[in-house]
């Protein structure tokens, strides 16, 4: 795992708890969950013959076994947020990007996951969620984010895995590198995403457990 690469799990992981990798084999359509402490991943990325490699965005309260993924109610916290945005639903590559790096804020990283890119925004700190009331908040940012920044609305969940960084998709023949586009040390307050979102969705103040309150010590 390169040191680009590493600090982004870092980031996004800071909250605590545990994390994992995601892999498929396509050659058996074996997938396996590979738990490790959040912030001390493995040296090395697992990998399988002709498998694709994901790792969880965001941190869990505990660690499960090798067959079981972390669900909404698992996460303990956020160290970012995402949006993906799939070629399928653009004209070309050039378009994509276009939408892509058009988002204000502009990402802190982007990586393009062979069929798409990721974007990902770097909190200046990590927001750990306390009880189900703020887990709900943060999830309504985290889908109402991707809506913004005209992202794939369908991969705008807190437990979403997504594509690691100098990994290869498989989906694809020949196969494509999973590689960075952008890498900054841009960080950005939690308080600018609760803005953002409030001012853009109108349903956003009448979600059960959405508050500015959860938000003050940010």
């Amino acid at each position: 795992m390169d040191a680009q690469t590493r600090s982004l799990l870092g980031q996004l992981h800071r909250s605590g708890g545990f994390a994992y990798f995601w892999t498929l084999d396509r050659a058996t359509k074996e997938k396996r969950t590979h738990w490790f402490v959040a912030g001390q991943p493995p040296a090395a990325v697992p990998s399988g013959r002709g498998g694709d490699v994901d790792f969880c965005v965001y941190p869990t309260l505990s660690q499960s076994d090798e067959l079981h993924r972390a669900t909404v109610g698992d996460i303990s916290g956020v160290g970012g947020f995402y949006a993906e945005y799939d070629l399928s639903g653009f004209a070309d590559e050039e378009a994509m990007l276009s939408i892509a790096r058009s988002a204000e804020p502009r990402p802190s990283v982007m990586v393009h996951s062979g069929g798409g890119v990721h974007c990902y925004w770097i909190l200046e700190k990590p927001y750990t969620i306390q009880n189900d009331s703020q887990r709900r908040s943060v999830a309504k940012i985290q889908h109402d984010w991707v809506r913004i920044v005209n992202g794939d609305e369908a991969a705008s969940d807190l437990a979403r895995v997504l594509r690691v960084p100098g990994t290869t998709n498989y989906k694809y023949d020949p196969p494509r590198a999973v590689e960075f586009l952008e890498f900054t040390t841009e960080t950005y307050p939690l308080r600018l995403f609760f803005e953002q979102v409030k001012n853009r969705t109108q349903e956003f103040n009448r979600t059960p457990g959405l508050s500015q309150k959860a938000y003050e010590s940010e």
